[in-house]
């Protein structure tokens, strides 16, 4: 799944991620490449891909915080609807003004069919990126705690990135026995540039830029035969 598959309101509410529509289209751009990634509340972890492929605990990664989006979300024929908003923008959400009202009309009795949800955008070191994309309780909190970690830091730390470590914890719950919640412990900080998506590290070049244009190669120089020195005829001293 990627951002194109999104579904996304439309009516008295954005139909964006945020108030400027270059950044929205921009955003698809930024995150084209990037694998969703899921946490497991069963204690499995984390997993990314179609197949699931686990990204082990322990891994650490580079959170775009500047990328943080939050607000609310719900499936609509097995596709998410979602009503998100960068933290930058300070624009909060209110559940009243998403619709769905009213419980009797709940597809789940008692469910309210919008949940809390966030995205956070994270990079490795070879420039992957992920996107941790949830709606459940210990996942937005595990998003919450992170930017509350990064806010205590942040000022003192111009142009750099948290780098985190994936982690989890569980707490008992009656129902589940044990329900385990992901952690995103900020461990060092790094250069804001870790961000550059893969395939994009490399210094790109404008053809059309003059500046740009090679020089045309040096012509090499013709090798000619050595000419032989033209003799010098001397007068002949006159006989008397």
């Amino acid at each position: 799944m990627t951002l194109t598959d999104v579904t996304t309101r439309t009516g008295n509410l954005p139909a964006n991620f945020s108030d400027d529509p270059y950044l929205d289209y921009g955003i698809e751009a930024a995150t084209a490449g990037a694998n969703f990634l899921k946490f497991s509340r069963d204690g499995q972890g984390f997993t990314y891909g179609m197949d699931g492929t686990a990204l082990p605990l322990g891994t650490k990664l580079a959170a775009n915080m500047a990328g943080v989006r939050v607000g609310w979300l719900k499936w609509v024929d097995g596709k998410p609807e979602k009503v998100l908003s960068l933290v930058t923008e300070r624009r909060k959400i209110s559940r009243d003004e998403l619709g769905d009202n009213d419980p009797a009309l709940w597809e789940m009795p008692g469910q309210d069919p919008w949940k809390q949800a966030a995205e956070l955008e994270l990079v490795d070191g070879q420039g992957q990126q992920y996107i941790f994309s949830t709606s459940s309780f210990g996942g937005t909190k595990g998003v919450k705690k992170l930017c509350y970690d990064y806010a205590r830091e942040r000022r003192s730390r111009p142009s750099q990135v948290p780098l985190v470590e994936l982690g989890q914890h569980w707490y008992p719950h009656p129902k589940f026995s044990k329900v385990w919640e992901p952690d995103f412990n900020i461990v060092d900080w790094v250069d804001e540039t870790t961000l550059t998506p893969a395939g994009q590290q490399a210094e790109q070049t404008d053809p059309f830029d003059p500046e740009n244009t090679p020089e045309p190669p040096a012509e090499k120089p013709v090798e000619t035969a050595a000419k032989k020195p033209v003799p010098v005829l001397k007068a002949k001293t006159p006989r008397f």
